[in-house]
């Protein structure tokens, strides 16, 4: 049997509390394994602290973190379905890898384009391209304007590729209007709009709904999908992370939606 993406959380004002709490928990968990007759696999295990530049920068020493007497190795990177998450949450090595993945279907669309119609073109452009735009959007958004223009350059090109458009400014944004197509911001805002939705009437899983509160959620279909009364609270960011994490800007983005 094989449990992947299995993952403990701990926090902790020291390395010390960080260990301490870690260490207890794997135990529990390879104490139950073993009672099972599973075990952890040895490669994959691994650990990552995530905090801020100075924090990080500034450890004396990496905590000592041990199952069954094996150490652990630290990490700086590590990847969750599919996500990869630094020890910054800068999002700066994930965007990297996937702008990689995103040139690497837009090489396979322009070299497609001289042998099929534009609809062909478009549906290879959504299967190989589009879905890495979207995926997990909602939480790795807001990246900040120089990744959000990165990645913007490409869906602009795979749209210039696609018209047969020339590469100049003027024909980027032509060639997403000839197509129908909305910009990667603007999507990104739909989507985690939508999960908003979702997190309110209570259609989303219950790790997301756990971590918002709202006064009053109005589930009939009599009333307007938005009002006054649906309005969540909104917590004071006192970090970055807080600011730049959908517990923040998703319900700033659902209260400043209009009631209409």
């Amino acid at each position: 049997m094989f449990a992947d993406d299995t993952t403990l959380t701990v926090c902790g004002k020291s390395t010390h509390e960080i260990s301490s709490a870690l260490n207890h928990d794997l135990n529990n968990v390879n104490d139950w394994l073993m009672a099972n007759r599973l075990c952890l696999n040895l490669s994959k295990r691994e650990y990552m602290l995530i905090g801020s530049r100075h924090s990080i920068n500034n450890l004396v020493d990496n905590p000592c973190i041990s199952v069954d007497g094996k150490l652990l190795n630290r990490v700086i990177v590590t990847e969750s379905l599919g996500i990869h998450i630094d020890q910054f949450l800068s999002w700066d090595f994930y965007i990297e890898k996937l702008t990689k993945k995103i040139s690497s279907g837009i090489g396979a669309i322009s070299r497609l384009k001289p042998f099929v119609c534009r609809n062909t073109l478009i549906s290879v452009y959504n299967a190989l391209v589009q879905t890495y735009f979207d995926y997990c959007c909602e939480v790795w958004d807001p990246i900040g304007s120089v990744l959000s223009d990165k990645l913007q350059t490409l869906q602009h090109r795979a749209a210039r590729i696609i018209m047969g458009y020339p590469n100049e400014h003027g024909c980027l944004e032509a060639a997403l209007t000839a197509l129908g197509w909305k910009t990667l911001k603007e999507r990104r805002f739909e989507s985690k709009a939508r999960l908003m939705y979702k997190i309110i009437h209570g259609f989303a899983p219950t790790a997301f709904t756990e971590i918002f509160s709202s006064a009053s959620v109005v589930r009939s279909h009599d009333y307007n999908i938005r009002n006054s009364d649906m309005k969540l609270n909104l917590p004071f960011p006192k970090t970055e992370y807080l600011k730049k994490s959908i517990n923040f800007n998703g319900v700033k983005l659902w209260n400043d939606l209009p009631i209409e």
